[in-house]
């Protein structure tokens, strides 16, 4: 199961690289080229607001390809196909967890690897700087995530948010992981109406509640204070994302029914580390 799924991933990127090798920088990559060689690295640079997105960790990577490879796609495209590998190998890590030794596995993995609508981030390199590493923070936070729910371990608590500000260093969509986390607490670790499952992870899980917690309320809080340009051009902003969220999603379907095979899964399937 393993060999197969590394072989799917090192054939979808086999596939990403020759569609890189096609490319070239288009619009927003060469306005990121343009600010990575003659803006100077500080604050404003790393915090600016380009498109309504921040991404300071986007700004220090183009920083970086700027002063050592400027106009060097094969360089910046690099980057993307990199970032794709960890995401393909984390998404089968994730995978592996939830379901265990499961031909689903690799069919989930397969329209995850293959599927076109993922196509534009490994291609374009100023949506794949902010989609990828949302990938990245994705499958990794989701697995510490799981860990934490079946083991109650606070490291998994702290991997789990260490994953989502690496996602928020990328991509402000990242605070959306939390209402994930929130789905997959409520719909598949707890039981009964939506009131007696948020009673029963906050009796039960309650640290990691307030941990995430303090990650998401200063992100809805920020909503209204943080600025965004309309059209594409750069104006400094604080850290915090515009996007709300918060821990606890909308109602849900009844408890169980059809799900309740997966939740045998995600509660008794143990995490991966391979």
């Amino acid at each position: 199961m393993l060999r197969v799924g590394v072989v799917l991933i090192a054939v979808q990127l086999l596939l990403r690289g020759w569609a890189l090798s096609g490319s070239w920088f288009f619009f927003d990559d060469l306005a990121f080229m343009s600010a990575g060689m003659n803006d100077p690295l500080d604050q404003h640079f790393v915090t600016r607001v380009y498109a309504g997105h921040v991404m300071p960790g986007g700004w220090l990577v183009v920083k970086w390809l700027a002063t050592a490879a400027p106009y060097q796609w094969p360089a910046w495209a690099a980057v993307l196909l990199g970032l794709q590998a960890v995401a393909g190998l984390g998404m089968l890590r994730l995978l592996r967890s939830m379901f265990g030794e499961s031909q689903l596995v690799l069919a989930l993995l397969a329209g995850y690897l293959f599927y076109v609508f993922t196509l534009p981030a490994g291609l374009w390199f100023a949506a794949g700087i902010n989609q990828l590493p949302l990938q990245v923070a994705l499958v990794f936070g989701l697995h510490a995530h799981l860990a934490y729910l079946r083991t109650r371990r606070w490291q998994h608590v702290a991997a789990t948010l260490a994953w989502t500000a690496f996602g928020l260093a990328f991509y402000e969509k990242a605070a959306l992981l939390f209402l994930i986390y929130a789905i997959v607490a409520l719909g598949w670790f707890a039981r009964g109406t939506l009131a007696a499952r948020a009673g029963e992870l906050w009796s039960g899980r309650r640290p990691g509640i307030l941990a995430h917690g303090c990650w998401a309320c200063p992100m809805s809080r920020s909503a209204s204070s943080t600025a965004s340009p309309s059209g594409r051009g750069t104006a400094p902003a604080r850290w915090w994302p515009r996007w709300p969220t918060g821990w606890w999603p909308s109602p849900s379907a009844p408890p169980r029914s059809g799900a309740a095979g997966l939740a045998d899964r995600l509660h008794q399937r143990p995490c991966q580390s391979r």
